[in-house]
């Protein structure tokens, strides 16, 4: 599928040498920005290369020195503390990452070597009590080593730019194309169009802002494909701090369909939910009494309502909050970053809405539509025309009618679900549809095989939206 259309341009070339730098006193500056706080760790008179905390002997002080990179780099250099020991405590960061947290006592040379990222920090802290010293009282850090790529020149090269802009003349006057096309093997292929394009080199790399403009304007399938993935951060909590919580949690969020049976629900981007932020397998986030069936957790209704069918049912209203955008409640709506709120669009889906537990003449009627931001998937989206899925559970016979199977699954991929605990488990997860073979109250899973099966709505199960933009 066309990406856009390009044309090369004599282009001014950055040319990068790989530079090694030994830091001290003279040159750190050139490759870190260097933030001290009132006491700090200072340069060694007669070793340019040696940093020690000036506190010594200084009560109730902190010595804090932050190093911040100027390029993506390797680094390595060597370190040693020597405080009172349980009192005066060493710390050091390394990115994101705490080598050392607020250790104490005496210790011999330690080494450190890994990268840090342009912006990235390394944070040496020395933090004295009120009262005694201990040891020699003085922590230091030293033979800083730096790997980089330096530019050193440039060079002229023609480079493949892409064309916002094509302009026609007509009648004396110039006209902006909006798209064009070009055959291919008889058909006819987009290979420009005016509209927004893409701001990174990949769908994580767009703000949610962008990705909207791009679906919106028809736009997303030339530059994205299906399984392509945006990272998320979860703040908040479902029904309460104990039942399910998260702090600055990440996943991947996943692309399902483009327009996905838009004549119906309508045209958008249907994103899924979630893939794990290290290794992208298929997860579905869990509550605290996962797998019981007293106590509070995802349920699909509460344990003293009678079914109502999806559109009444406790998982729409008071789990997700599908409907409010704005919720500030202990839902899974609240915890969604404000900037995909920002730009989710009501989906229009089919579900079986009467919770009538009758014949197959009923089903064709029982099916009727919701608005929903966020909503769950059902069988017939997941499963399609499989004939291993539902071996009883017939209504799947009447969704086709109003649903149609995502793309994603449509490819193969996995209709199974890591639990989100960690321990590598797979986990049953809620779809909307109901499993009437099972009887009244009961609705469809997808289970730790990867098959549809039937669950009583108060058992609490995995939860894995979905939601449109």
């Amino acid at each position: 599928m066309a990406k856009g259309a390009y044309i090369g341009i004599n282009t001014n070339i950055p040319v990068y040498q790989e530079t090694t730098v030994n830091v001290t006193s003279s040159n750190i500056t050139t490759v870190f920005s260097v933030s001290n706080s009132t006491y700090y760790f200072q340069v060694v008179s007669g070793n340019t290369g040696l940093f020690k905390s000036n506190n010594k002997g200084i009560t109730s002080s902190t010595a804090q020195t932050v190093l911040t990179a100027k390029y993506d780099m390797d680094v390595s250099f060597s370190y040693r503390y020597s405080t009172e020991q349980n009192y005066d405590k060493f710390t050091l960061v390394v990115g994101s990452t705490t080598v050392e947290n607020r250790v104490s006592g005496s210790t011999q040379i330690k080494n450190y070597s890994g990268k840090l990222k342009k912006g990235e920090s390394i944070t040496f802290k020395y933090e004295k009590d009120s009262s005694q010293d201990g040891n020699e009282d003085e922590c230091s850090y030293y033979n800083i080593k730096v790997v980089y790529q330096k530019q050193t020149s440039s060079v002229m090269k023609e480079v493949a730019r892409k064309i916002n802009n094509i302009y026609i003349g007509v009648n004396g006057k110039s006209r902006k194309i909006a798209k064009a096309y070009i055959g291919v093997n008889g058909k006819a292929r987009l290979f420009f169009s005016g509209g927004p394009s893409p701001e990174g080199s990949t769908l994580n790399d767009c703000s949610w802002e962008n990705i909207s403009e791009v679906s919106q304007a028809g736009l997303a399938e030339n530059y994205w494909s299906v399984g392509d993935c945006k990272e998320i951060t979860l703040n908040g909590s479902i029904i309460s701090d104990y039942i399910y919580s998260a702090t600055n949690l990440k996943y991947y969020v996943f692309i399902l369909g483009f327009d996905h049976n838009y004549e119906i629900e309508g045209r958008g981007i249907t994103f899924g939910c979630f893939k794990d932020i290290n290794n992208k397998a298929d997860v579905c986030i869990t509550d605290r009494n996962y797998g019981g069936f007293d106590g509070s957790g995802f349920k699909i209704n509460n344990p003293n309502i009678t079914c109502l069918g999806w559109n009444s049912s406790d998982m729409r209203s008071n789990i997700l909050a599908s409907t409010n955008k704005d919720d500030t409640g202990n839902t899974f709506m609240h915890m969604l970053p404000q900037d995909l709120k920002n730009v989710m669009k009501l989906m229009t889906k089919y579900s079986d809405n009467s919770c009538v537990y009758a014949d197959a003449s009923w089903w064709a009627d029982s099916m009727t539509a919701t608005q929903d931001y966020l909503t769950l998937l059902s069988v017939y989206e997941i499963f399609g025309d499989s004939f291993e899925t539902y071996p009883y559970l017939p209504p799947c016979e009447v969704e086709k009618d109003w649903q149609k199977q995502y793309q994603y699954y449509k490819n193969g991929n996995s209709k199974r679900k890591k639990r989100d605990e960690g321990s590598g488990a797979y986990g049953d997860f809620w779809l909307r549809s109901q499993a009437y073979g099972q009887g009244d109250g009961y609705f469809s899973t997808v289970n730790t095989s990867g098959v549809n099966y039937g669950s009583y709505q108060r058992w609490n199960r995995g939860l894995a939206p979905i939601f449109l933009v």
